[in-house]
């Protein structure tokens, strides 16, 4: 009875943020699914940790995610909602995972800024999972730059987000955008005064400037060119951005490359 009694109180004490009339069952909305995915987990977690069997636990945890999540859904603005993801936010951070990387990478904006005025930290590098090095150190705003979630970088940069930030491997949120051909943030990050000529760790050491030539990116070239990318730094090959716009046939990066340069 008293651990059916503790169960009973950590849901009503999760029920009573909730505005009156949401409505436990029903399953949150395709929008909300990031929330409630990131919700299960940690109460899954919690009720073991309060003596819950394992078959016990994920009921317990859908019924008062559903809770949380409806509260959200009704009102997103509202406090009580905020109070929601402020307790769900610590308890994935305790647990080593990260809200604000959830959000940033499904490029959910709104959430976003909604931890941003709940003063959570959007900064904060991930913990990696195992052995690999290429999961560690990404921070949200390199999430989001990798995805190409134009107005969720926009979001963290404005709310001092560190645009030079690097991972695990030395990559930075610049050397992502770059790569991938997203213009409109490296636009963004470079006028936020991101660094185009870091050199990560990793294998390759590629600048954004080479991951954009070797891509072909022809417009993000002469934009990186436009804030002071150096050419002439060399990968781990021994390649520049020019001989790699060359090597793989991007006549019309190579000519850009060319053109600028001479210029200098």
């Amino acid at each position: 009875m008293r651990q059916g009694t503790r169960l009973t109180g950590l849901a009503l004490s999760i029920a009573c943020v909730v505005p009156p009339g949401a409505d436990a069952q029903t399953p949150s909305p395709v929008r909300d699914s990031l929330l409630y995915a990131a919700c299960i987990p940690a109460y899954v977690d919690e009720f073991k940790q309060k003596g819950s069997d394992d078959q016990r636990s994920p009921l317990m945890a859908s019924m008062l995610c559903q809770i949380v999540v409806g509260g959200c859904q009704s009102e997103p603005r509202g406090e009580p909602c905020k109070k929601g993801l402020r307790l769900l936010s610590d308890k994935l951070d305790k647990a080593g995972r990260s809200l604000p990387y959830m959000a940033a990478s499904a490029g959910r904006t709104d959430l976003i800024k909604t931890l941003i005025e709940l003063k959570v930290d959007v900064n904060k590098p991930t913990r990696g999972s195992g052995d690999s090095a290429s999961g560690l150190g990404w921070t949200p705003l390199m999430i989001a730059a990798a995805e190409g979630h134009v107005e969720t970088v926009s979001a963290l940069v404005e709310a001092g987000g560190d645009v030079n930030a690097t991972n695990a491997l030395g990559r930075t949120a610049l050397m992502f955008a770059s790569s991938y051909g997203f213009l409109a943030i490296v636009n963004d990050l470079l006028a936020h005064r991101a660094d185009p000529n870091l050199v990560p760790k990793d294998s390759t050491g590629w600048t954004a400037l080479i991951a954009a030539a070797h891509n072909g990116h022809r417009e993000v070239v002469t934009m990186l060119l436009g804030h002071g990318a150096d050419a002439s730094i060399a990968d781990k090959q021994g390649k520049t951005a020019l001989a790699w716009a060359e090597a793989r046939g991007h006549v019309k990066v190579a000519q850009a490359l060319s053109d600028l340069t001479a210029k200098k």
